[in-house]
């Protein structure tokens, strides 16, 4: 069986660094920025936990919030949507995803912001998890726009290839190969190796089942050093599956 990692569903708040740089721990709201990174570090490996002590600081909060909500109470509400996304709560994830990005649009914060791309990706991954695969496409790629904007390529490469995990469901091969190969590019950019890794057996996957199987065997070889200068074991084990499957499906 080909094995299919994909980078759709990641967790929404993936670089810490940029959380911090936009909100100061203890901001007026009592909210501790410590809490929403362990929080956030717990998504995918312990969401309960993570739910928990999100909804401990979204407690502390005033019952009724004007128009000047700080970034934290925005980051907080859109951490929990991920946490609901990774529990299959998927209508909540959506609802307290569209809150948060009300609670942005009302702050006329500003719209080229880290934060602002993170808020379409939490949409954007409700609604593909609901099925709603155009609204999905229209966040990712407004997201991409946003890290477009900011020169982020990490950014960029994730929002290309969670299109491309959309265009893949729905069975748009070349729609999916065209996103996977504009997101390794960017990967490739900046310089994240796991990433890129996550990338290539994606488009690996797109090519064999598209009925290329010659340029998926390629790729993968191709990628041997990087696989093996990673050392990770989860990531080996896909790529040498889907190097057999290659070279089933067809003449290599």
């Amino acid at each position: 069986m080909l094995a299919y990692a994909v980078i759709a569903g990641s967790p929404v708040i993936d670089h810490q660094a940029h959380a911090q740089a936009e909100s100061p721990d203890d901001p007026a709201s009592g909210i501790s920025m410590a809490v929403i990174e362990q929080a956030s570090q717990l998504v995918d490996s312990e969401p309960l936990r993570a739910m928990a002590l999100i909804d401990e600081q979204i407690s502390i909060l005033p019952s009724k919030q004007g128009g000047n909500v700080d970034v934290s109470t925005i980051r907080l509400y859109m951490l929990k949507s991920s946490v609901l996304s990774r529990l299959g709560q998927n209508n909540d994830a959506l609802r307290v995803a569209t809150y948060a990005f009300g609670l942005f649009e009302a702050a006329d914060l500003d719209p080229k912001s880290r934060l602002h791309a993170d808020l379409l990706t939490a949409k954007a991954r409700a609604h593909e998890h609901l099925g709603d695969m155009a609204s999905a496409l229209t966040d990712y790629f407004a997201a991409w726009g946003v890290f477009d904007a900011l020169g982020d390529n990490e950014g960029m490469a994730a929002a290309h290839a969670s299109g491309a995990g959309i265009y893949q469901e729905i069975g748009q091969w070349d729609n999916a190969i065209s996103n996977y190969q504009r997101a390794l590019i960017r990967a490739e950019q900046a310089d994240d190796s796991f990433l890129r890794a996550r990338i290539i057996n994606n488009l690996a996957y797109a090519y064999v089942t598209s009925g290329q199987a010659q340029k998926a065997y390629d790729l993968l070889m191709s990628a041997r050093p990087l696989i093996e200068e990673l050392n990770n074991p989860l990531v080996s084990a896909y790529v040498d599956d889907n190097i057999g499957e290659a070279g089933q499906s067809g003449p290599i």
